[in-house]
């Protein structure tokens, strides 16, 4: 079975979506975990680990005596970077501040899909506050509101970026969020 796990960012949930963009083309399911408190517990599982930093060397490897890691990337340089890269098939373990991990998933699975592209562009202006691409802040805005990850992943993934109902979700966002403020 393969699993993917990955965070609630917007930068996570791109980078699930374009892998799953990878496997629909392929014809393979994957199964996805948003992270809430950690990595869930899995067993006899092929994983993609997906803007996930490690948190110990125990981890790490606890994680691969149970599983095979096919792909784990993030992009900032950590003291376990090493047993990462000795425990997974594939990593993009890199000190990359310019990049967000929708790039690298993008640049390893989708290197010409125009979609893939598009959505690390997206990731990356949130990720880096760059504040280019309006839709970044429009989908942080969606995922800060509570809207389910995987829609939004399954969505990504099909290359829609946005929707009416994204905008009333953000809207109904907006407007909680403005009413908090003021009292």
């Amino acid at each position: 079975m393969y699993v993917a796990f990955a965070p609630s960012r917007l930068d996570g949930l791109a980078s699930a979506a374009i892998l799953m963009r990878h496997a629909r083309l392929r014809q393979k399911d994957i199964r996805l975990h948003i992270l809430q408190n950690g990595l869930e517990p899995v067993r006899q599982s092929v994983l993609f680990l997906l803007d996930i930093v490690p948190e110990s060397e125990e981890s790490v490897r606890e994680l691969a005596k149970n599983n095979k890691i096919a792909y784990w990337c993030y992009h900032q340089k950590t003291k376990f970077d090493d047993v990462v890269k000795e425990v997974s098939a594939m990593s993009d373990v890199l000190d990359r501040p310019s990049q967000c991990s929708a790039e690298l998933v993008q640049e390893r699975f989708m290197p010409q899909d125009s979609v893939s592209v598009s959505l690390s562009k997206i990731a990356r202006d949130a990720e880096l506050f760059k504040n280019v691409d309006d839709r970044s802040q429009l989908l942080s805005d969606v995922i800060a509101s509570g809207m389910d990850p995987k829609q939004l992943v399954s969505l990504f993934s099909q290359g829609v970026f946005w929707t009416k109902e994204l905008e009333r979700t953000r809207q109904d966002y907006i407007r909680k969020r403005e009413e908090a403020l003021q009292e």
